[in-house]
C-alpha cells in the first residue's frame, strides 16, 4: 500500500494552491474538469512522485463545503492510497461492512474506490489501482488523477517527497485499530505514538487537541531546501518553527 495523494479542501482554490506552490516550490498543477460533477474545482500538483490536490466548492450544498463548515475552515479532506489490486480491497472492505460512496472504474487502466468517512473515523479514504501490468511501487507509476503530463511538472529542488501522514481523533487507539483492519496493516507503537508503515510513508495516529476533531492533522515532507521553505512560510505568516509550517489549514512537518 502506497501513499499517493492527499486532498485538501479550501474555501477559495487559487489563493490556497498558489500559497502551496510558492512555499513548497512546487510545479504546475493539473485541472480535472471531472470534479465539477461534485460542485468543485481543483488542482493536482506533484510533490515528488506523490501529489497534493486542493479542491474548493463552487456550488452550494457540497460535501466539501459541509466539511469546511464541520472542521472550521481549510484542511485535509481525502487520503488516497495506491495498491496492486483495488478491486480486491473493495471486495474485502465491502464484506467487512465498509460502505463505498463512489466508484470509478476505467477498465483496464484505473480502478477508484472512495469509502464512507463515517466508516473510516471521519476520513474520506480512497484506495486506487492502475493497470495491473505496471508496478505500482515504481516511483513514477502512472497516476490518472494528475493528468497525462504530470512528470513534466515534478520539481524536487525545494521539496523532494511526501513521507508521512498524521491523522487525529479523540481516541487514537480506536482510530489506529480501525485503520489497521481496513488496510490490513499492523499497528506498532514508537515513542509513545501509534503508527503503521506503508511502502513509502508512515501513518501516525494522534489525539486531536486543536478542537477540530477527526481528520488530517499534517504531512511529513522531505525537503531539499529548508531555508527556502521557511523564508517563504515566514513571509506568508505560515511558519510555526524550524521544522513546521501550516498551509491550507494543514501542518507540514519538514524532515
Amino acid at each position: 500500500m502506497r501513499l499517493r495523494q492527499i486532498c485538501l479542501v479550501a474555501e477559495q482554490l487559487l489563493p490556497a494552491i498558489g500559497e502551496l506552490q510558492r512555499i513548497l516550490g512546487l510545479g504546475q498543477g493539473f485541472k480535472d474538469e471531472g470534479v465539477a460533477q461534485w460542485g468543485l474545482e481543483n488542482r493536482v500538483v506533484p510533490l515528488g512522485n506523490e501529489f497534493i490536490e486542493v479542491v474548493a466548492p463552487v456550488e452550494e450544498n457540497t460535501s466539501a463545503g459541509r466539511y469546511l463548515a464541520t472542521r472550521g475552515g481549510n484542511g485535509g479532506y481525502v487520503v488516497v492510497l495506491q495498491c496492486e489490486d483495488g478491486l480486491a480491497h473493495r471486495k474485502r472492505l465491502t464484506e467487512m461492512g465498509i460502505r463505498t460512496v463512489f466508484t470509478g472504474d476505467r477498465d483496464p487502466n484505473y480502478w477508484l474506490t472512495q469509502y464512507h468517512p463515517a466508516d473510516c473515523n471521519g476520513i474520506l479514504l480512497e484506495i486506487d489501482s492502475v493497470n495491473a501490468a505496471l508496478d505500482y511501487q515504481d516511483p513514477q507509476c502512472d497516476w490518472p488523477p494528475a493528468g497525462p503530463d504530470w512528470r513534466d511538472n515534478v520539481k524536487t529542488d525545494v521539496t523532494a517527497e511526501m513521507v508521512g501522514l498524521e491523522l487525529q481523533g479523540p481516541d487514537p487507539k480506536r482510530f489506529a485499530e480501525l485503520w489497521s483492519d481496513i488496510l490490513d496493516i499492523p499497528v506498532f507503537q514508537q515513542d509513545g505514538v501509534l503508527q503503521m508503515r506503508l511502502s513509502n510513508a508512515e501513518i501516525r495516529f494522534v489525539e486531536a487537541v486543536d478542537g477540530r476533531d477527526c481528520g488530517i492533522r499534517g504531512l511529513d515532507i522531505r525537503v531539499a531546501d529548508r531555508q527556502f521553505v521557511l523564508e517563504q512560510a515566514a513571509a506568508a505568516g505560515c511558519r510555526i518553527s524550524d521544522t513546521e509550517i501550516v498551509v491550507c489549514g494543514t501542518r507540514f512537518f519538514l524532515v
